[in-house]
């Protein structure tokens, strides 16, 4: 996970639970930023997500669309693996914006730093304390990552 040549660090955070993407940040394991991003969801924002994330409809009304935000997404990735704390949650947000289709959209080319973490620490669920912003939590879970050795 920790391999820049293979690997890429990525978070995402949502209009709502299961909502669009209104901010998507990418990092190398070397901690270089590749993307970092608001996004106009195109949809409002749901007050308790703004409350989580503190991302507010006024904060993405200029931002880019999603649609000129893929072709970014795609050069940060290039054909390395992405790797999420909560890989699935926001690889499902990838795909709700792109098409369950689009490559980056597949499962197979996901990893799981929560679920790696919490074999290493014997517990089902670990929390990242990285204020839930999309690039904090990648530098969040890059320290993790770096705690727990994963190369």
């Amino acid at each position: 996970m920790l391999d820049p040549q293979r690997s890429v660090l990525v978070d995402v955070e949502t209009t709502d639970l299961h909502g669009a993407v209104c901010e998507i940040a990418v990092i190398s394991p070397t901690g270089k930023v590749l993307l970092d991003t608001l996004v106009n969801p195109g949809c409002p924002i749901a007050a308790a997500a703004t409350r989580v994330h503190g991302i507010t409809c006024d904060d993405v009304a200029g931002a880019p669309r999603w649609e000129e935000v893929l072709p970014w997404l795609e050069d940060a990735v290039g054909g390395r693996r992405l790797v999420a704390y909560n890989a699935e949650y926001d690889r499902g947000a990838v795909a709700l914006m792109s098409g369950a289709w689009h490559p980056l959209a597949n499962p197979a080319r996901w990893d799981c730093a929560m679920r790696a973490r919490a074999d290493i620490e014997g517990r089902p669920w670990c929390r990242l304390d990285g204020g839930h912003r999309a690039l904090g939590d990648t530098f969040a879970m890059l320290h993790v990552l770096w705690s727990m050795d994963c190369s």
